[in-house]
């Protein structure tokens, strides 16, 4: 038999260049989420903008994920159902990619529908990039790292919020006060509203 070996790639270089490389805007990455909420039998999806911390969250109220189903949702290629040729995506890349597209940070919170904890788990690309290790890739997160009112919708529905952070392919320049991050986000968003209409 002949030796084999490895050949993992580099995983800061992955994040940065291919899962960011794709061809999401800011619309059709909310449309891939969204499409994720259908999937998972949500009735309603809330898509809540913080214009003051320039962030972005999906949140619904469906089948939610228990801590096996979230831990595979957050790899490369995840294997959390089985897909149609109707899916937007089909190579459980879908939310991370669509995310990452949009964010520098994402934070995934998720509570299955029949009891359970709710569970938190964070992709970042400055800490990806500093520690370039496949097996450090995601932050075990909790409670604390998520805003008043998402922890609100968990007290009383189970689901899923997928919460983005560092919206830097949103604004150009960090520096942008309240009132030209709300002008911005608020075109993106009315844009999104248009696409998924």
């Amino acid at each position: 038999m002949k030796q084999t070996k490895g050949a993992l790639p580099n995983a800061a270089k992955f994040f940065n260049a291919n899962m960011r490389g794709g061809d999401y805007t800011f619309s059709s990455a909310i449309a891939d989420l969204i499409d994720n909420s259908i999937q998972a039998n949500s009735t309603n999806v809330e898509i809540a903008v913080d214009y003051s911390e320039k962030t972005v969250a999906i949140v619904d109220n469906g089948d939610g994920m228990n801590l096996a189903t979230l831990d595979e949702a957050m790899k490369v290629a995840a294997e959390t159902h089985e897909y149609s040729e109707e899916d937007l995506g089909r190579y459980g890349t879908g939310m991370k990619a669509a995310s990452l597209s949009q964010a520098r940070r994402v934070k995934v919170a998720s509570k299955a529908r029949h009891g359970g904890s709710l569970h938190v788990q964070i992709l970042d690309l400055d800490h990806i990039t500093e520690t370039n290790d496949w097996n450090q890739l995601v932050i075990v997160g909790d409670e604390d790292d998520l805003p008043a009112e998402i922890l609100a919708h968990f007290k009383s529905s189970s689901g899923t919020a997928v919460i983005w952070e560092s919206l830097d392919r949103v604004f150009d320049d960090d520096k942008m006060s309240e009132q030209e991050a709300y002008a911005e986000l608020t075109a993106q968003v009315e844009e999104a509203r248009s696409h998924i209409g």
